[in-house]
């Protein structure tokens, strides 16, 4: 895989609600070699923005990323903001409901003690410093 996204579509969610200005973007990991074609790219943007819509609906205003590969069997959700590398991950194997997705996010929340509603701007860059301090601080050897 190329390590370089290709954005295929930019937008702003709209502002209702009291909502942030937030950019949604829809990329797609082209495959190292361009001679070869990608047969499930299409399915996998769908289930990608499906999991997206599902976050977005119930957790407004999250920084939420989320991804899918049918060639690699899974798909993921993660706030890259708060979890670096990390990322709660779905097999392709099993179902993925709406409720799974659901519970994964308001999960990621929790774990930052951030309230599982709308975006909490004080209660999310609290979460955020708190990553930082831990991501900056050294493993003992």
């Amino acid at each position: 895989m190329s390590e370089t996204p290709i954005i295929l579509h930019r937008d702003r969610l709209d502002r209702s609600h009291g909502q942030a200005g937030i950019e949604v973007q829809q990329r797609y990991l082209p495959p190292c070699d361009p001679e070869e074609k990608d047969p499930h790219a299409a399915w996998d943007m769908m289930v990608a923005k499906a999991m997206q819509r599902v976050l977005t609906a119930h957790y407004r205003g999250h920084f939420w990323e989320t991804y899918c590969s049918r060639k690699d069997g899974i798909a993921w959700i993660t706030i890259p903001l708060l979890l670096g590398n990390w990322k709660w991950v779905f097999k392709l194997s099993e179902d993925i409901t709406p409720e799974m997705i659901i519970r994964a996010g308001g999960e990621i929340l929790e774990r930052f003690n951030i309230p599982r509603s709308g975006l909490d701007l004080p209660a999310f860059l609290n979460a955020k410093k708190r990553a930082i301090s831990r991501a900056n601080h050294a493993l003992p050897e």
